[in-house]
């Protein structure tokens, strides 16, 4: 199946990239998304979706189909949906 990634913020810097088609199989998850993601930009990339342990960081904020998902939860994904990735903006 084919899914849109919309990367914004420092994710889209180290992507290189706005956005992307990924193919996933059939019964992907998030987790299999974002996995498939982190292989192909490196350890930049990496650190702002992950935290040491491996754990999707908090401050991630994933939206699938212009709904907020509950990324500990790891979602199913469906062929054509759309997963946006920003991370929070912090500061003052």
């Amino acid at each position: 199946m084919k899914v849109t990634v919309n990367y914004m913020g420092q994710l889209k810097a180290a992507a290189g990239k706005g956005s992307e088609i990924i193919e996933c199989s059939d019964d992907a998850a998030l987790s299999d998304l974002l996995a498939a993601a982190a292989g192909q930009y490196g350890s930049s990339f990496v650190n702002i979706i992950q935290d040491e342990t491996g754990a999707i960081r908090p401050s991630l904020i994933v939206i699938i189909n212009d709904v907020t998902a509950n990324k500990d939860a790891s979602p199913s994904l469906s062929d054509g949906d759309t997963v946006t990735l920003l991370t929070a903006i912090a500061g003052g």
